[in-house]
């Protein structure tokens, strides 16, 4: 089975002080054609109309190893949340990726590209170029996964690495719809 649909809101503090190019936040989907994953970046370099003071949030997805397809650059404040929804479109053969910071129920950046199904869910903090120093701390809250078909092992096998944590992976319906709680970075 395949990731269906997934949706995570990220809680993500403030940025680094002084923005240093550059700092990645980001949960990922791994496909076959690459990697979906909306950005949440801090850096010295223009994003948008983000400032330093600010994230730049945008849907993303790498294609291949090189080219990066982006949706529309937006700001977001440390003490804002960001909810990321996916979902997996049969006809374009790819996720459907939307971003939207509440309490706003209109997405900020969208982005569809024919990707192939994912498996796998997973987080990154990501220092790039010259960033160098002490990323804060940020969580990952209400996170949703649902599968193309259950699959009772699916969330049964989770993965820590750079000191991030997460609730247990949970699933009331045999494996068709996985939930976690709380995922800290």
């Amino acid at each position: 089975s395949y990731i269906q649909s997934a949706e995570t809101t990220l809680h993500p503090g403030p940025p680094p002080k002084p923005a240093q190019a550059r700092l990645a936040l980001w949960p990922g989907l791994d496909v076959p054609k690459g990697l979906v994953q909306p950005i949440i970046v801090s850096s010295d370099e223009q994003c948008g109309d983000a400032t330093p003071e600010h994230w730049c949030v945008f849907a993303s997805m790498i294609v291949g190893n090189a080219k990066q397809e982006m949706g529309k650059r937006v700001a977001l404040a440390g003490d804002q949340s960001l909810v990321m929804k996916f979902v997996y479109n049969t006809t374009l053969k790819g996720y459907h990726q939307s971003l939207f910071i509440p309490p706003n129920p209109q997405p900020v950046s969208i982005l569809n590209i024919a990707s192939g199904p994912s498996t796998s869910f997973y987080t990154a903090t990501e220092c790039q170029s010259k960033h160098a120093g002490t990323v804060n701390a940020h969580t990952y809250t209400e996170t949703t996964i649902v599968l193309s078909e259950p699959d009772p092992n699916w969330g049964k096998t989770p993965t820590y690495s750079f000191m991030g944590c997460a609730d247990s992976a949970t699933t009331d319906d045999g494996g068709k719809t996985w939930k976690i709680g709380t995922i800290h970075m």
